[in-house]
């Protein structure tokens, strides 16, 4: 399914850096980054002061410190202008002008600039952007241009980002955290885990099941960065071999029960060779998620670059998920994440996190359309309506009264009557016990074995296997060759191709005899 998902971003900031003040060296502000995604259609960022003018957003192509290479407000597309009443002082997804098309792995700048959008021009009016004094996001930086936009400048010794994202639509397979028992459970936990004693063993799969649960452990350790492990969850096995590359974006319900506990999400995950505990490759190993878990239930997303691992057809995926303490002390404190549910799906930032579900995505080139092997036995009537695409193994009673629209292939065994009207689609072979009062429309081929007198007429356009029995009140239309052996007098009309013919002359030659009368009068 299409997704808008997370190519590049970066959380942390705190700081007011300005920018839009002509003469200052810092008329135009721009984040660097490397692309991950081949299109991108949309940003996010945040500004701490919102000025009074609006925006211009676009992307250009960047060189090796992160510069501009391209026009002012032309870039390599997406420019789009944004209002000023639209700006918001939280972090904030705008679309941009279209999608642009980008080489993954190359350098590109997000630019903005003040902007008079009825006059379309630059226009000079500060404003603060929320940055860091650091550098968290180790894929770009923060650069100024002054007014002519030809003099670029990295501030804070280079080491400053934006808070800011980019997002681009792609096809995902995208599986839910069930509350159901895991599939298979492998023997061992294969991430860095300090404490595996109470963690939950659940599936994931692409559809929902289960109530919306949670799973909290608490830690007391003094240990620095004790990392817990929650719950692990297996997927059903592939249908085919798949490459699991690209992305992983992570939707999960995630609360910390104080403050203090600094806990952290830890995810770590790999793929079984079928239902064995043999690794057949590690996709994600021991990721630390950069944001602290709130103190009140709450959706976070978060993305990491995958490790390619060839996966076989039957091996399964196993994603651990916990949290890390980042703390010395030793009080109580737990955490907590929720999982199942079939509501509609988390979004990031939700606190309903117990009525809607969360999941996780895989933005890869070749798991999309991922396909599962499933076996079902159906006792079905042909009253259902159904549309299935999955291959499956159907044992149905059914009766010829019912109606079926079906992809699926089957072997049926039907009871009928010729008062049925059957319309199938399917392969069928039927057993049918018939009486000649009733009418069939059926494109199954059958043999006929009739016993038949002169009054029948008969003409049929479908092959079939009859045992009749019939009276003469009985008119049948069939386009059968017959053979007959007929018991005839003069009362019978014949009008026929065959053997008629004898019957005519022995006729005539009774009807011409002479009369007995006139032989004597010529005496």
């Amino acid at each position: 399914m299409a997704q808008q998902i997370i190519d590049q971003q970066n959380l942390t900031g705190g700081v007011g850096i300005g920018f839009g003040d002509t003469g200052s060296g810092r008329d135009y502000l721009m984040q660097g980054f490397i692309a991950k995604l081949s299109t991108i259609d949309a940003v996010a960022f945040q500004l701490n002061s919102v000025g009074s003018a609006g925006m211009k957003v676009w992307i250009d192509n960047a060189d090796a410190s992160f510069f501009p290479t391209g026009t002012v407000g032309v870039g390599i597309g997406g420019a789009v202008e944004i209002a000023n009443g639209t700006l918001s002082t939280s972090l904030k997804k705008y679309s941009l002008g279209s999608a642009v098309t980008l080489v993954p792995g190359n350098r590109y700048v997000i630019c903005m600039a003040p902007w008079n959008t009825s006059t379309h021009v630059f226009q000079s009016d500060y404003r603060d952007v929320n940055s860091s004094t650091a550098n968290p996001y180790g894929n770009g930086r923060r650069v100024h241009g002054d007014t002519a936009f030809t003099t670029f400048v990295a501030p804070d010794a280079g080491n400053a980002d934006i808070v800011f994202a980019t997002y681009g639509t792609v096809e995902v397979t995208r599986f839910y955290f069930q509350n159901a028992a895991a599939p298979y459970s492998p023997a061992t936990k294969r991430g860095s885990w300090d404490d595996t004693a109470s963690f939950v063993d659940k599936k994931i799969d692409v559809t929902k099941s289960g109530a919306n649960a949670t799973i909290g452990v608490a830690e007391t350790t003094a240990t620095n960065n004790w990392d817990v492990l929650l719950a692990r969850f297996v997927s059903p096995p592939l249908g085919s071999a798949k490459t699991i590359t690209g992305v992983l974006n992570l939707m999960l319900g995630v609360l910390e029960s104080d403050a203090a506990m600094n806990a952290f999400t830890h995810i770590h995950g790999f793929v079984t060779a079928g239902d064995t505990d043999t690794v057949r490759g590690t996709f994600l190993t021991n990721k630390i998620a950069v944001g602290e878990w709130p103190t009140t239930a709450t959706a976070q997303l978060r993305s990491w670059d995958l490790t390619d691992v060839s996966a076989q057809a039957g091996d399964r995926i196993v994603i651990e998920i916990g949290y890390q303490a980042q703390n010395t002390g030793t009080s109580s404190y737990t955490g907590t994440i929720d999982y199942g549910g079939t509501g509609s799906d988390l979004t990031d930032g939700s606190t309903s996190t117990s009525t809607l579900t969360g999941f996780v995505d895989f933005i890869v080139t070749n798991l999309f359309g991922v396909a599962y092997t499933t076996t079902l036995t159906e006792t079905t009537t042909l009253v259902d309506t159904v549309i299935k695409s999955p291959a499956r193994t159907l044992t149905d009673v059914v009766t010829l009264v019912d109606s079926r629209i079906r992809s699926v292939a089957r072997t049926l065994s039907d009871t009928t009557t010729l008062v049925d009207t059957v319309l199938k689609q399917g392969s069928k072979v039927l057993s049918d016990t018939t009486t000649l009062v009733d009418t069939v429309v059926k494109s199954t081929s059958r043999t006929l074995s009739d016993a038949l007198t002169l009054a029948d007429t008969v003409l049929k356009s479908a092959g079939r296997t009859l045992t009749d029995t019939v009276t003469l009140v009985d008119t049948f239309i069939r386009d059968l060759a017959k053979t007959l052996s007929e018991t005839v007098t003069l009362t019978d009309i014949l009008t026929s191709v065959y053997s008629g013919v004898a019957r005519v002359k022995r006729l005539m030659l009774k009807t011409n005899r002479p009369d007995k009368s006139v032989l004597k009068s010529k005496k």
